[in-house]
């Protein structure tokens, strides 16, 4: 499937979703989550640079720049496992 959305700069933008994904968007910034092997969150910024933070918890620089709306962030891939899952 293809997630559709509106980023910070009010440009519209597509991703396609790989299967066992699901995808909608907080602050106007994309958040994916899929299955992975471990539970991890990949941060994909505007510059192409990537931050990559084990566990499910943002450091305050981070959430920061998402609550205010920095148009840094490109995209927030969360991994998680199946056992969270259930």
């Amino acid at each position: 499937k293809v997630y559709h959305y509106v980023d910070v700069n009010q440009n519209f933008k597509e991703i396609q979703l790989t299967k066992n994904s699901l995808a909608f968007s907080y602050c106007q910034i994309p958040i994916i989550y899929r299955l992975g092997n471990e539970i991890a969150i990949d941060i994909k910024l505007v510059n192409g640079e990537h931050k990559s933070v084990n566990g499910l918890e943002l450091d305050s620089s981070i959430s920061q720049k998402i609550f205010n709306r920095t148009a840094e962030i490109d995209q927030i891939v969360v991994s998680v496992t199946k056992d969270i899952c259930n």
